[in-house]
């Protein structure tokens, strides 16, 4: 008995539904506005290119759906698009509750092969997210909380009163698919050291850009 290959995410299946419905010309336009993308194209920007050149309904399931061949193009060792097709169509209908039929199998796999054969581009950012997913910690998030807190001296009568300012910094970082966090205290000198920092590493990364910007082309995955 045939096995599937694949793991398909529920949150995918609206999006091969509308694979599976499209005609061909409009697969054809799809195509061509995957491959007039640039390489490395991020998520925000592809998914902008979707909605604006596809006229069909749910725009965002689909466009999640085809991003998502990227990730299947960057990890799979087989280089036969017609079988990763194949594979993936088998997958797909496997894990339905409702089956497609022969047909709607046909038209999915058709179009798969011809969406993989423009998906490139897309291949590239996910080979970019997942050398940052290689380090150990990746930061995902931070958020900074201010507050005052009053000194009291011995005598609670006293008329003067003092009080000392703080900052609480969260950071969120994942590490091996887990998100985690951590809590830091700063006072005002710190603040000025970590923006004296990130002012510092901003200019390093325009330096690179600018002395590498004929020669190399920097991939924002989330761009």
């Amino acid at each position: 008995m045939r096995e599937s290959r694949y793991s398909v995410p529920d949150e995918l299946n609206p999006g091969f539904e509308i694979i599976a419905s499209l005609r061909e010309d409009q697969i054809k336009k799809l195509s061509n506005t995957i491959k007039k993308l640039p390489r490395g194209v991020g998520e925000r920007t592809f998914f902008k290119a979707i909605s604006s050149k596809i006229d069909v309904e749910n725009k965002e399931d689909l466009a999640l759906t085809l991003f998502s061949l990227g990730a299947l193009l960057n990890k799979e060792k087989e280089k036969d698009t017609k079988k990763i097709a194949d594979h993936l169509t088998f997958s797909i209908n496997y894990y339905r509750e409702k089956k497609f039929q022969e047909k709607q199998l046909n038209q999915l796999t058709s179009n798969l092969i011809s969406l993989f054969e423009c998906c490139g581009n897309i291949k590239n950012t996910f080979k970019a997210l997942y050398l940052q997913l290689e380090q150990h910690n990746v930061f995902r998030d931070s958020h900074l909380i201010t507050d005052i807190r009053p000194v009291f001296g011995d005598n609670l009568d006293e008329a003067e009163n003092f009080a000392i300012i703080f900052h609480k910094l969260r950071i969120e970082y994942e590490q091996n698919g887990k998100k985690n966090n951590f809590f830091v205290a700063l006072d005002r000198d710190d603040l000025d050291n970590v923006r004296e920092q990130i002012e510092r590493a901003i200019k390093k990364e325009s330096i690179l850009q600018e002395k590498f910007k004929g020669t190399i082309k920097f991939i924002n995955p989330m761009d």
